[in-house]
């Protein structure tokens, strides 16, 4: 009988310091889930251009449908796949005293919709990460 392994996955991540006392645990944008889920938002996103006539004269902006705003399904995206942890993150309680809260990806959501510019720091070390992986796989192949 042949038995087979369990897939063993290596995610690599790396924290970032985006703001003062905020620290964001950051994985790959090579991850495959990010990828599909990703590429399926934006194709969506091309056919809605599409439909409304986006780029062209016969696009009316009061048409556009901002019942679900775009920019939502990517930023809950990368929340889903690429930010994994954080540390400095917090509510008010009852009391209205700051307390910590555990990471969740609907949390992450709320953080990168509040703060957009944090959205765009995870992209980039998201990047940046799927870059070194590719060296990394670059020079393990040439060593072979």
């Amino acid at each position: 009988m042949l038995i087979l392994n369990k897939e063993q996955k290596i995610e690599r991540t790396k924290w970032i310091e985006p703001a003062e006392g905020l620290k964001l645990l950051v994985g790959s944008a090579n991850d495959s889930r990010y990828q599909s889920v990703s590429a399926t938002a934006y194709r969506h996103i091309e056919r809605l251009d599409s439909k409304m006539k986006v780029g062209t004269s016969d696009f009316d902006i009061s048409k556009v449908d901002t019942s679900q705003p775009l920019d939502e399904l990517l930023m809950f995206t990368v929340a889903q796949y690429l930010l994994k942890d954080w540390q400095g993150v917090g509510e008010l309680n009852a009391k209205g005293e700051q307390v910590a809260i555990e990471y969740t990806p609907e949390r992450g959501a709320r953080l990168l919709k509040q703060c957009p510019d944090i959205y765009w720091k995870v992209i980039d070390a998201a990047v940046e990460l799927s870059k070194e992986e590719s060296e990394q796989i670059d020079e393990t192949i040439k060593k072979s």
